[in-house]
Protein backbone atom coordinates (compact mmCIF):
# COMPACT_ATOMS: atom_id res chain seq x y z
CA UNK A 1 0.00 0.00 0.00
CA UNK A 2 1.49 3.70 -0.73
CA UNK A 3 2.49 5.62 2.27
CA UNK A 4 -1.07 7.76 1.88
CA UNK A 5 -3.09 4.67 2.98
CA UNK A 6 -0.33 3.69 5.01
CA UNK A 7 -0.48 6.81 6.96
CA UNK A 8 -4.11 6.95 7.40
CA UNK A 9 -4.57 2.87 8.34
CA UNK A 10 -1.69 3.57 11.38
CA UNK A 11 -2.96 7.44 12.37
CA UNK A 12 0.92 8.45 11.50
CA UNK A 13 1.38 11.48 9.27
CA UNK A 14 3.75 10.79 6.12
CA UNK A 15 6.27 13.19 7.83
CA UNK A 16 6.50 11.07 10.56
CA UNK A 17 6.83 8.20 8.54
CA UNK A 18 9.59 9.48 6.42
CA UNK A 19 11.17 10.21 9.87
CA UNK A 20 10.81 6.65 11.68
CA UNK A 21 12.19 4.95 7.96
CA UNK A 22 15.37 7.52 8.29
CA UNK A 23 15.81 6.52 11.63
CA UNK A 24 15.07 2.51 11.19
CA UNK A 25 11.93 2.59 13.47
CA UNK A 26 9.32 2.03 10.85
CA UNK A 27 10.95 1.31 7.04
CA UNK A 28 8.92 0.85 4.29
CA UNK A 29 8.48 -2.95 3.05
CA UNK A 30 10.08 -1.59 -0.68
CA UNK A 31 11.12 1.60 -2.20
CA UNK A 32 9.83 1.62 -5.81
CA UNK A 33 13.24 1.85 -8.00
CA UNK A 34 11.89 3.47 -10.68
CA UNK A 35 9.96 6.35 -8.55
CA UNK A 36 11.24 6.36 -5.21
CA UNK A 37 8.06 5.69 -3.79
CA UNK A 38 7.68 3.81 -0.30
CA UNK A 39 5.18 1.01 -0.34
CA UNK A 40 4.46 -0.75 2.61
CA UNK A 41 2.36 -4.52 3.52
CA UNK A 42 -0.76 -4.85 5.85
CA UNK A 43 1.49 -6.90 7.82
CA UNK A 44 3.15 -3.85 8.85
CA UNK A 45 0.00 -1.78 10.08
CA UNK A 46 0.24 -3.35 13.29
CA UNK A 47 3.92 -2.10 14.44
CA UNK A 48 2.71 1.19 12.72
CA UNK A 49 -0.15 1.56 14.93
CA UNK A 50 1.77 0.44 17.89
CA UNK A 51 4.53 3.48 17.37
CA UNK A 52 2.11 5.72 17.04
CA UNK A 53 0.12 4.75 20.51
CA UNK A 54 3.29 5.16 21.69
CA UNK A 55 4.49 8.43 20.62
CA UNK A 56 1.08 9.87 22.18
CA UNK A 57 2.60 8.87 25.36
CA UNK A 58 5.37 10.53 24.78
CA UNK A 59 7.55 7.27 24.48
CA UNK A 60 11.29 8.56 23.22
CA UNK A 61 11.96 7.13 19.86
CA UNK A 62 14.86 5.41 20.77
CA UNK A 63 13.12 3.99 23.66
CA UNK A 64 9.94 2.47 21.51
CA UNK A 65 12.52 1.07 18.67
CA UNK A 66 13.68 -0.75 21.53
CA UNK A 67 9.70 -2.21 23.26
CA UNK A 68 9.00 -2.73 18.81
CA UNK A 69 12.42 -5.15 19.23
CA UNK A 70 10.72 -7.33 22.36
CA UNK A 71 8.37 -10.33 22.51
CA UNK A 72 5.18 -8.85 23.68
CA UNK A 73 5.23 -9.45 27.55
CA UNK A 74 8.64 -8.12 27.39
CA UNK A 75 7.73 -5.30 25.90
CA UNK A 76 4.67 -4.94 28.39
CA UNK A 77 7.56 -4.91 31.14
CA UNK A 78 9.40 -2.41 29.56
CA UNK A 79 6.40 -0.19 28.85
CA UNK A 80 5.27 -0.46 32.65
CA UNK A 81 9.07 0.21 33.62
CA UNK A 82 9.20 3.75 31.85
CA UNK A 83 4.93 4.53 32.39
CA UNK A 84 6.27 4.50 36.31
CA UNK A 85 9.54 6.64 35.68
CA UNK A 86 6.82 9.22 33.53
CA UNK A 87 4.34 9.19 36.26
CA UNK A 88 6.74 10.15 39.52
CA UNK A 89 8.16 12.03 36.92
CA UNK A 90 5.33 13.95 36.30
CA UNK A 91 4.20 13.86 40.11
CA UNK A 92 7.39 16.07 40.75
CA UNK A 93 7.31 18.62 38.19
CA UNK A 94 3.49 18.71 39.76
CA UNK A 95 4.69 19.14 43.03
CA UNK A 96 6.65 21.88 41.80
CA UNK A 97 4.08 23.81 39.65
CA UNK A 98 1.92 24.21 42.68
CA UNK A 99 4.74 25.35 44.70
CA UNK A 100 5.18 28.05 42.22
CA UNK A 101 1.79 29.12 41.82
CA UNK A 102 1.31 29.38 45.80
CA UNK A 103 4.46 31.06 46.12
CA UNK A 104 3.77 33.83 43.26
CA UNK A 105 0.51 34.18 44.67
CA UNK A 106 1.59 34.89 48.09
CA UNK A 107 5.31 35.56 48.25
CA UNK A 108 5.40 33.40 51.61
CA UNK A 109 8.11 30.50 51.74
CA UNK A 110 7.98 30.57 55.69
CA UNK A 111 7.16 26.54 56.07
CA UNK A 112 11.09 26.57 55.95
CA UNK A 113 12.70 27.76 59.20
CA UNK A 114 16.39 28.97 57.84
CA UNK A 115 19.06 28.46 60.64
CA UNK A 116 22.92 29.07 60.35
CA UNK A 117 26.27 27.41 61.29
CA UNK A 118 29.72 27.15 61.16
CA UNK A 119 31.29 24.01 60.35
CA UNK A 120 35.08 23.36 60.69
CA UNK A 121 37.80 22.30 57.86
CA UNK A 122 37.56 18.65 57.75
CA UNK A 123 39.44 15.83 55.88
CA UNK A 124 36.96 13.73 53.66
CA UNK A 125 36.83 11.04 51.11
CA UNK A 126 35.11 11.96 47.85
CA UNK A 127 33.85 10.79 44.95
CA UNK A 128 32.97 13.48 41.67
CA UNK A 129 31.03 12.68 38.94
CA UNK A 130 28.86 14.09 35.84
CA UNK A 131 25.40 12.98 37.17
CA UNK A 132 22.16 13.96 35.99
CA UNK A 133 18.91 14.48 38.24
CA UNK A 134 16.93 11.61 37.30
CA UNK A 135 20.32 9.54 38.14
CA UNK A 136 21.14 10.97 42.06
CA UNK A 137 18.37 8.88 43.85
CA UNK A 138 20.98 5.74 42.60
CA UNK A 139 24.33 7.51 42.76
CA UNK A 140 24.16 8.89 46.18
CA UNK A 141 23.08 5.67 48.13
CA UNK A 142 25.33 3.68 45.98
CA UNK A 143 28.47 5.92 46.31
CA UNK A 144 28.15 6.77 50.27
CA UNK A 145 28.39 2.76 51.07
CA UNK A 146 30.99 3.06 48.81
CA UNK A 147 33.09 5.51 50.72
CA UNK A 148 32.22 3.78 53.96
CA UNK A 149 33.05 0.84 53.09
CA UNK A 150 36.32 2.28 51.92
CA UNK A 151 36.66 3.88 55.33
CA UNK A 152 36.13 0.19 56.90
CA UNK A 153 38.91 -0.95 55.18
CA UNK A 154 41.31 0.84 55.60
CA UNK A 155 40.55 1.19 59.34
CA UNK A 156 39.03 4.74 59.89
CA UNK A 157 36.04 6.10 60.85
CA UNK A 158 33.95 8.67 59.49
CA UNK A 159 33.70 11.89 61.97
CA UNK A 160 30.47 13.38 60.91
CA UNK A 161 27.22 12.81 58.20
CA UNK A 162 27.79 12.14 54.01
CA UNK A 163 27.46 15.48 52.09
CA UNK A 164 26.65 15.61 48.45
CA UNK A 165 27.86 19.31 46.78
CA UNK A 166 26.85 20.44 43.73
CA UNK A 167 29.91 21.67 41.85
CA UNK A 168 27.51 22.49 38.79
CA UNK A 169 23.64 22.90 38.18
CA UNK A 170 22.11 19.03 37.47
CA UNK A 171 19.01 18.89 36.18
CA UNK A 172 16.34 16.15 34.60
CA UNK A 173 18.04 16.13 31.14
CA UNK A 174 21.81 17.72 31.40
CA UNK A 175 24.03 16.09 34.15
CA UNK A 176 26.53 18.23 36.20
CA UNK A 177 29.30 17.61 38.50
CA UNK A 178 28.38 16.19 42.19
CA UNK A 179 30.35 15.33 44.67
CA UNK A 180 29.46 12.83 47.60
CA UNK A 181 31.92 13.14 50.32
CA UNK A 182 32.27 11.53 53.99
CA UNK A 183 34.40 13.29 56.35
CA UNK A 184 36.94 11.33 58.50
CA UNK A 185 39.87 11.66 60.90
CA UNK A 186 43.05 9.49 60.48
CA UNK A 187 44.96 8.43 57.43
CA UNK A 188 43.06 7.34 54.41
CA UNK A 189 44.70 6.41 50.70
CA UNK A 190 43.40 7.13 47.96
CA UNK A 191 41.74 4.35 45.48
CA UNK A 192 40.79 4.46 42.02
CA UNK A 193 37.96 7.55 41.90
CA UNK A 194 37.78 7.69 45.56
CA UNK A 195 40.04 10.95 46.49
CA UNK A 196 40.91 12.44 49.71
CA UNK A 197 40.96 15.95 50.15
CA UNK A 198 40.56 18.95 52.59
CA UNK A 199 36.95 20.52 52.51
CA UNK A 200 37.19 24.18 53.75
CA UNK A 201 35.51 25.53 57.24
CA UNK A 202 32.72 27.31 56.36
CA UNK A 203 29.64 29.26 57.17
CA UNK A 204 26.11 28.18 55.97
CA UNK A 205 22.65 28.76 56.17
CA UNK A 206 20.51 25.49 56.04
CA UNK A 207 17.04 24.26 56.69
CA UNK A 208 16.13 20.90 57.40
CA UNK A 209 13.51 19.06 55.37
CA UNK A 210 11.46 15.56 55.72
CA UNK A 211 12.61 12.48 53.61
CA UNK A 212 9.35 13.31 51.11
CA UNK A 213 10.70 16.13 49.98
CA UNK A 214 14.15 15.27 49.50
CA UNK A 215 13.10 14.46 45.85
CA UNK A 216 14.16 16.41 42.64
CA UNK A 217 12.28 19.15 41.71
CA UNK A 218 10.56 19.30 45.38
CA UNK A 219 13.77 19.80 46.94
CA UNK A 220 14.58 22.81 44.32
CA UNK A 221 11.62 24.81 46.79
CA UNK A 222 13.95 24.62 50.06
CA UNK A 223 16.73 25.44 47.76
CA UNK A 224 14.80 28.49 46.99
CA UNK A 225 13.89 29.31 50.83
CA UNK A 226 17.66 29.10 51.88
CA UNK A 227 19.09 31.25 48.83
CA UNK A 228 16.66 34.01 49.47
CA UNK A 229 17.26 34.11 53.08
CA UNK A 230 20.55 35.03 52.36
CA UNK A 231 19.86 37.57 50.32
CA UNK A 232 17.43 39.12 52.23
CA UNK A 233 19.69 39.08 55.56
CA UNK A 234 22.78 40.76 53.34
CA UNK A 235 24.57 37.75 52.79
CA UNK A 236 26.64 36.75 49.67
CA UNK A 237 27.09 32.84 48.62
CA UNK A 238 30.48 32.05 49.02
CA UNK A 239 30.49 28.36 47.53
CA UNK A 240 28.20 25.59 46.11
CA UNK A 241 25.21 23.96 47.51
CA UNK A 242 25.16 21.04 49.28
CA UNK A 243 22.76 18.29 51.24
CA UNK A 244 23.42 16.73 54.73
CA UNK A 245 22.02 13.35 54.97
CA UNK A 246 22.23 13.71 58.64
CA UNK A 247 20.00 10.30 59.96
CA UNK A 248 22.33 7.11 60.00
CA UNK A 249 19.21 5.44 59.18
CA UNK A 250 18.99 3.51 55.67
CA UNK A 251 16.96 5.09 53.97
CA UNK A 252 14.27 2.37 53.48
CA UNK A 253 13.88 2.29 57.09
CA UNK A 254 13.09 6.50 56.99
CA UNK A 255 9.05 7.46 57.30
CA UNK A 256 8.15 9.89 54.52
CA UNK A 257 7.69 12.58 57.28
CA UNK A 258 11.24 11.81 59.36
CA UNK A 259 13.62 14.74 59.03
CA UNK A 260 16.23 13.29 57.10
CA UNK A 261 18.01 16.23 54.90
CA UNK A 262 19.77 19.33 55.83
CA UNK A 263 19.86 21.45 52.56
CA UNK A 264 22.46 24.17 53.29
CA UNK A 265 24.23 27.14 51.15
CA UNK A 266 27.74 28.37 52.86
CA UNK A 267 27.54 32.69 52.83
CA UNK A 268 29.83 35.13 53.87
CA UNK A 269 27.84 37.44 56.52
Amino acid sequence: MTISEFASRTRLTQKALRLYDAQGLLQPAVIDQRNGYRLYSPTQIERGRRVSLLRELGVPLAEIGTMLDLDNPAASDALRSYWAQADAHHRDRSSLASYLINAWASGDRSAYVIETRDVAETKVLVVGRRVSALELPTFIPDTTKRLFAQLEVQGVAPNGSPVVLYRETTDAETGGQVEVYVPFDGHVEPVADIAVRIEPGRHEAYTTIPKEQVVFPTILQAYDAVMEWIATSGGTISDAPREVYFDPRPWPELDAADPACDVTVPFLR
